[in-house]
């Protein structure tokens, strides 16, 4: 898991296919900072709907994508991400 500010969704979605494709587990990209939401890109290739439900639930996010791969924004703090990955 990555949380970085500043950061658009192409660039998480390149950081996170990225490291996907180098460790074939799944991970998850965040941009934003607390107060204004977060973006993020999720590639989940095992359980997708299951982690991609729970993501949307605990992070008040938004979003869709096929799977692999969800992106959208989260309404959230980054140590609410930081718990929901146990971080």
């Amino acid at each position: 898991m990555f949380i970085e500010k500043g950061l658009e969704v192409s660039h998480l979605r390149t950081l996170a296919l990225g490291v996907f494709e180098k460790t074939g587990k799944a991970v998850a990209a965040f941009g934003g900072e607390d107060g204004k939401g977060y973006a993020f890109v999720l590639v989940a290739p095992d359980d997708f709907e299951k982690t991609a439900s729970s993501l949307r639930e605990a992070l008040h996010a938004k979003g869709g994508g096929k799977a692999p791969i969800l992106q959208g924004t989260a309404a959230c703090t980054e140590a609410e991400i930081r718990a929901f990955f146990k971080e």
